[in-house]
């Protein structure tokens, strides 16, 4: 005659079973919500370079020669050049235009 032990405290393969599917379950739910953050801060960062480029889309080239123009003390008084939109660019409002320039002094 077999006798039941009153006292089981061993783990059972259902109890095993039951814990290793809450933990796949908790894995791929926080596997999820990484890559959705991911795939959110990627979508973000194309839409922001995009942005970018379309508000500086437009760029300008130097047509010709740059030309300095002397004055009476033989120092140069003004600076030449003629410039155009670069191949693809969008139109440019010259009078929001803002130059600068560097000399060696």
């Amino acid at each position: 005659m077999l006798r039941l032990q009153e006292r089981c405290e061993g783990f059972t393969g259902l109890e095993a079973a039951i814990v290793l599917i809450a933990f796949i379950v908790v894995a791929s739910v926080f596997a999820f919500s990484v890559i959705g953050a991911g795939y959110f801060a990627t979508q973000q960062t194309q839409s922001t370079a995009y942005t970018a480029l379309q508000q500086t889309g437009s760029t300008l080239e130097i047509l010709g020669y740059v030309h300095g123009i002397k004055r009476a003390d033989d120092e140069i008084g003004a600076i030449q050049f003629n410039v155009g939109l670069a191949p693809g660019g969008k139109y440019i409002d010259f009078s929001k235009m803002v130059l600068t320039w560097t000399t060696r002094d």
